[in-house]
């Protein structure tokens, strides 16, 4: 029987990068990243293959891209999907609604409505002590002309209604992982969420 994986503090005290699929993310921006301490949601392992961490929520990205998964030489691939666990080997984490996020240790992370919301949680859940956010763009850009939501092509065009959802899903984030003794940065230059301090912003500090 498949049973859930509780997350472990394996990023406890330190600095966790994880990165999205915004159209601002290139192996450029994230080259100086240590791998140990970088979380990679979805196919945003393709310019991170060594991540610690691969996490996804998303069964039908685990069902399409499964290559791409067993491939990744990603330590840990955590999923919470229960077929994509079992289909693909990934270790299952529990999510649950609640508006603070759970203790180091907790069996079950913070809710988010998108892989990259539960990333976050699962980041804080193994003990990260500051989150850097990369290619959480949360808009659309134009590149070559066209407008863009993703890196990439893996995924079909979203509404873009879906990034206002998005954004109103991060209200209260910052002051709660604060609460958990954790610092949220948005490292995404443009990017339309504004609950976070800009990486920039702290850096000139």
């Amino acid at each position: 029987m498949l049973q859930y994986w509780t997350p472990e503090p394996l990023f406890a005290g330190r600095s966790v990068a994880v990165l999205g699929n915004g159209p601002s993310l290139s192996m450029e921006s994230i080259i100086d990243l240590d791998p140990r301490y970088v979380i990679a949601v979805n196919s945003a392992i393709r310019l991170c293959q060594d991540a610690h961490v691969l996490f996804s929520r998303d069964s039908s990205w685990c069902q399409k891209y499964s290559t791409l998964i067993d491939s990744a030489w990603s330590p840990l691939k955590v999923t919470t999907k229960l077929d994509a666990a079992k289909e693909r080997g990934m270790l299952l984490v529990r999510m649950e609604r609640r508006d603070s996020f759970a203790a180091v240790g907790h069996p079950a992370i913070r809710y988010g409505m998108s892989s990259g919301h539960a990333a976050v949680s699962l980041a804080i859940s193994m003990g990260a002590k500051e989150i850097v956010l990369y290619g959480f763009d949360c808009r659309f850009v134009k590149v070559n002309g066209k407008d863009r939501s993703q890196w990439h092509d893996d995924y079909e065009e979203p509404r873009r209604q879906v990034y206002t959802t998005f954004v109103q899903g991060w209200r209260g984030w910052n002051a709660a992982a604060k609460a958990r003794g954790c610092r949220i940065l948005n490292g995404t230059p443009g990017s339309a969420i504004d609950e976070f301090e800009f990486l920039e912003m702290a850096e000139a500090e």
